[in-house]
This record gives structure tokens, sequence and C-alpha cells, in this order.
């Protein structure tokens, strides 16, 4: 199988603005660009993956200095659409057998979830990952013989299970703490706390660096 993965990130300046009550904004985009180069990194350990598309606004010219197996993508002004539109805008320019749809803040993800995506798709399944609230997508695997639409965004979990049984296609679900757990809002800052041992090499960073006294502040904000 011939995989190719695509990750949509927002201009670093304007990502996880939930978090602003919390983090400072030097903080909070710097656990953005954490969180997606764990992402990135994953993808790029993953011997099923052949390219790593990585589509974004302003603030990420350091993505342009990572190696093969990564692209970078600049958003074009002609797109609309929001992330779905950026998403089917670069896969529209991608050959491959299927593509594998990720989103750039799951700080635990690791190649043994990337593994667990491709197993899943054996016989040309599309495969599902939610988030823990079972209200998302944080991951989706589509083969390119498949009409299957993205429907990232509120209760995007639902609808893709929704588009997948009225196109009657074969799927399976893939539940993993490394694909479930995002980082959206403040009271999910408490996992970086909790769970500090599973963190990808980035996000470890990060708390190592900001984890004694931001992180502190904010969980007892949000406790």
């Amino acid at each position: 199988m011939h995989l190719e993965a695509i990750i949509a990130l927002k201009t670093r300046s304007d990502g996880k603005r939930r978090l602003s009550a919390d983090l400072t904004a030097e903080a909070r985009e710097s656990l953005v660009e954490a969180m997606a180069l764990d992402v990135i990194a994953a993808l790029s350990a993953s011997p099923a993956i052949t390219a790593v598309h990585v589509i974004c606004g302003d603030g990420w010219a350091q993505l342009e200095e990572l190696p093969a197996p990564v692209r970078v993508w600049r958003e074009p002004d002609e797109h609309s659409g929001g992330l779905v539109g950026a998403l089917e805008w670069v896969a529209g320019k991608v050959d491959s057998d299927a593509l594998l749809f990720v989103h750039g803040d799951l700080p635990f993800i690791d190649t043994n979830d990337i593994a667990s995506l491709v197993l899943a798709a054996a016989s040309e399944s599309a495969v599902v990952s939610p988030d823990r609230s079972q209200t998302g997508t944080n991951a989706l695997l589509r083969w390119q013989s498949q009409s299957l639409p993205l429907a990232f965004g509120e209760n995007s979990y639902v609808r893709h299970l929704a588009a997948i049984t009225s196109a009657g296609l074969r799927f399976r679900e893939v539940r993993s703490m490394g694909l479930a757990m995002d980082i959206d809002a403040p009271g999910d800052l408490q996992l970086l706390q909790t769970e500090v041992a599973r963190l990808g090499t980035y996000t470890a960073g990060w708390w190592q660096r900001y984890g004694s006294s931001l992180f502190k502040d904010a969980t007892q904000k949000v406790m």
C-alpha cells in the first residue's frame, strides 16, 4: 500500500487560542509547535508512510528545514472551505493508494498508533479514530478509490460514520491514547502533567521549559 499523510496547521500565532487564559502567548505557540512536530515525527518514522504533507499558514518557517518524507505546502489564497478545504486541496495533488488525515495536536502519538491505523486499513477499509469524547475525529484513513467526503469540525466523528455508512464502505475504528488525547481546551492541560512520561520528544521538551511554572498556574485554574 502506497500511503501518504496530510496534516493541516493554522497560522502559528492563531493556534489553540482557548489556552490563552492559562498560557502566555509564547508558551501557547511553543506548545502548538511542539505537538505538531511530535505528530510529524511519528508519521515520518513510520515505514508505512511514504510522504508527510504539511499544509500551514504563517509562522511555520522552521518546517521548511525538516527532511524527507516531509513536504510543506503554503496555504493558497484561492482555496475555500477552511480546514476541510485545505486538506482536500492537498489531497487533490497527491497520487497514492490511500491518504491518512491526522490532526496536529496529539502529543502522545507514536509509531505504534500509526501501525494500528495501517493494520486496520487492510482489505481497503476506511479507518476512523475518534477523540476521547467520541465527538471529534483525530485521524481518518481514506482510500483513493472511496467516495468519502471529509467532515472535520464540530461532531465530526458522528458525521464521518454517517458518511461511511451512507456510502456503504467497509470501515474500522482505532482507539488508542496517542490518537485520542488531543490538547485543545484548558482542562486538557492536566493530561500533560498526569501522563508526562508518555509525551513525545518535542512536547516533553516543552514541559521541561514551561511545566514547572506556567503549567502549575494553569492546572490550579482549571481543577
